[in-house]
């Protein structure tokens, strides 16, 4: 009987070591089969996210060039505000305290895909401070200029007698 029971243990033993073995053969496909699963969404996902990392670039890079474009836009002077440049350039004399005589204004207006020009000639006087806070002031304007001449004289006499002219061509668009 003994003989027996040892053969019906073996068997048992043997049947479950092969339905543990098939379960973990089958657990091993299964983990198989879904970790492709994940490294397919995690390549999905990869790839969405440098598409994302590609637009936000682009996107990044467009407001670049329209930031650029601002800027370009502000350093020209429009064709529609021609004569309030010229009362910007009146007032920073005033401010500045010293005497504006704008001799010369002369407006080159070219079509629309190039640029025009406004071409000044104008005097300055009074004193030293007065006069070079005004070309400071001329200097520091945003827009695109070019200064064509200028003379600057004193008597040495007084301070109140420094003159300055000046020959500025401004672009417009």
């Amino acid at each position: 009987m003994n003989n027996s029971r040892t053969k019906k243990i073996l068997i048992l033993t043997a049947t479950v070591f092969v339905v543990l073995l098939i379960l973990n053969l089958v657990w091993l496909v299964f983990i198989k089969m879904e970790t492709k699963k994940v490294l397919e969404l995690k390549q999905a996902a990869e790839t969405e996210l440098q598409q994302n990392y590609s637009l936000i670039g682009t996107q990044k890079r467009v407001q670049g060039l329209r930031d650029r474009n601002n800027k370009l836009e502000k350093i020209f002077v429009a064709r529609s505000e021609v004569v309030s440049f010229i009362e910007r350039i009146e007032k920073l004399a005033l401010t500045s305290g010293a005497n504006l005589s704008i001799q010369a204004v002369d407006v080159k207006d070219f079509d629309d895909e190039t640029f025009g020009s406004i071409d000044l000639i104008f005097a300055v006087t009074g004193q030293w401070s007065e006069v070079s806070t005004f070309l400071k002031k001329i200097e520091n304007l945003p827009y695109y200029a070019a200064i064509n001449s200028f003379k600057l004289e004193t008597t040495l006499l007084s301070d109140a007698d420094w003159s300055a002219d000046f020959s500025v061509s401004v672009l417009t668009k």
